[in-house]
């Protein structure tokens, strides 16, 4: 009779031991640059996440810094959406250089910068702009190596605004003028100010060297996509050509 239960008994001690491996795995201890996960069966814990795949996260846990690897099915929907989530902004992390020498009056430059792995088309249009195309969009940028104070740069993007609107009719002026706004934005060493325009954004940016335009196109699940351009900017060189 002891034969036929010992495959349940010890299918009991595995589930058990399971659990207080999970357990002890996520006791709560807060760090500020931690995320908060949760298990399948409620156990909560506070971690910093190291990597992931579609199927595994590594974890290094906030109270001793062990390192644990985990697989989404033994998490709560709301943490595997969340190391998805993390794992989507990773892959989208500008990492592939694209380097260019262009010039204009105000001399030549080499000119560098990271934009997330994709396809793209590159080309440089009247000495000093540089166009990064792909299948749903464009990056456009603008550079010349001048000085521009921040509030000339505002100036100029209000106008700009302005004239846009200008040539709308009175209804689409009501609709856009609300969305149309000017913000300021540091990437960088870059200062100046973003706006949008029906799913086209611009930027104005000055480093007290060289003046950028940025101009992006494009729709989403594209490699380049309104949220990247922060980090992309940020990572622009700009140097005398030698």
């Amino acid at each position: 009779m002891v034969g036929p239960y010992i495959p349940k008994y010890f299918s009991i001690v595995k589930r058990i031991a399971s659990s207080i491996l999970f357990a002890g795995l996520f006791a709560v201890h807060a760090l500020a640059d931690s995320v908060a996960l949760e298990s399948a069966n409620g156990n909560k814990i506070e971690a910093e996440i190291i990597a992931a795949t579609e199927t595994t996260v590594t974890i290094k846990r906030s109270v001793d810094g062990k390192n644990f690897d985990i697989k989404l099915d033994m998490l709560a929907p709301e943490s595997v959406e969340l190391v998805r989530a993390w794992l989507k902004k990773e892959q989208r992390k500008p990492s592939k250089k694209l380097d260019f020498n262009i010039g204009d009056s105000s001399g030549r430059y080499d000119v560098s910068l990271l934009v997330p792995k994709g396809e793209y088309n590159t080309i440089i249009h009247a000495g000093n702009t540089i166009r990064i195309s792909f299948e749903t969009g464009q990056l456009q940028l603008w550079i010349t190596g001048k000085d521009e104070r921040l509030s000339e740069t505002l100036e100029i993007l209000t106008k700009a605004r302005e004239s846009r609107l200008g040539n709308m009719t009175p209804a689409d002026r009501e609709k856009n003028e609300p969305l149309m706004k000017i913000t300021p934005a540091t990437h960088g060493r870059f200062d100046g100010y973003l706006t949008e325009n029906s799913g086209s954004f611009y930027g104005r940016f000055t480093t007290g060297d060289s003046i950028l335009e940025v101009n992006l196109t494009t729709m989403n699940n594209s490699p380049i996509e309104w949220e990247d351009l922060p980090g992309i900017v940020s990572t622009i060189s700009i140097s005398d050509a030698k």
